[in-house]
């Protein structure tokens, strides 16, 4: 069988005898003064040994190993997986691919997504706001997001920020809700009040932080939704604008021009973790 590689020894004799091996299958081999040792092919790679160890501490199957020994384990165990590994402090060390090293790392994850805005809700729905309720007298604020979850013990945190303004109206104070929903439940919710102000395009700031614990491994969808509860007027007409610009009550009822799109931007900042089971 032919022997498509070369080894090739240079010896040099200044003052003392120095060597080079070069193990190559190229027609021409590329030396390298800077290696004593140097395997050269496009085609080909090098294959260590293969060695089934018993676990980390094995130092009897390969015998007295020293210190930077490598070898590719064929046997997976609790405390060494089928992969390279390198000796090194009286154990066998593990160089660990992606996939085996993400089973032993927390899994983090952080995203953002924002609504188109200028989100109009006409009306006002008073009465008790519960927890684990439905979407029903909800509006949504243009915000829907998935999550997957992989591992049991996980949590979902959050910040909404963005801003709400009473339509056409002056001297007039607001209340409403703003919850975030995980398939259609209720799962964190706050109430705002935006005091009486004597002035038309009254507006109010809402943020709103939170935390889910523990949901079930799959795929969920999170909804942001508010709600107006009630205001001066209390009229069936009167309207909230989310995030975007409301009219003046001022004569031919002209925007508002202390609002911006940009300034009324409703944001959900997320981060999703899920540690070791």
């Amino acid at each position: 069988m032919k022997n498509i590689f070369k080894i090739i020894a240079l010896f040099f004799l200044p003052n003392f005898l120095f060597s080079q091996v070069v193990m190559t299958d190229r027609t021409e081999p590329i030396l390298d003064g800077t290696a004593i040792l140097k395997l050269d092919s496009d085609q080909k790679g090098v294959l260590l040994p293969r060695i089934s160890l018993s676990s980390n501490v094995d130092i009897a199957t390969v015998e007295s190993p020293q210190n930077g020994s490598i070898v590719f384990n064929t046997n997976s165990t609790t405390t060494l997986p089928e992969t390279v590994a390198y000796f090194d402090n009286s154990k066998w060390n593990a160089l660990l691919t992606k996939d085996q090293i993400l089973p032993k790392l927390d899994l983090v994850n952080t995203s953002s997504v924002s609504s188109a805005g200028n989100i109009s809700v006409t009306g006002f729905i008073a009465g008790a706001i519960t927890l684990g309720s439905g979407t029903t007298n909800w509006t949504s604020l243009g915000i829907t997001d998935t999550k997957t979850f992989t591992r049991t013990n996980n949590s979902f945190a959050f910040t909404l920020e963005g801003m709400a303004q009473l339509d056409r109206a002056s001297d007039s104070y607001f209340q409403y809700a703003v919850g975030v929903f995980v398939d259609d439940k209720l799962v964190v919710v706050r109430k705002y009040h935006k005091q009486k102000e004597d002035f038309t395009c009254s507006w109010h700031k809402f943020v709103l932080n939170g935390v889910v614990n523990n949901l079930t491994v799959g795929s969920h969808t999170i909804k942001v939704m508010a709600r107006n509860i009630a205001s001066s007027s209390g009229s069936s007409t009167q309207k909230i604008i989310y995030g975007g610009v409301a009219q003046s009550s001022n004569t031919g009822n002209p925007s508002c021009d202390n609002m911006s799109d940009f300034l009324s931007k409703i944001s959900l900042n997320t981060t999703v973790v899920e540690s070791i089971n």
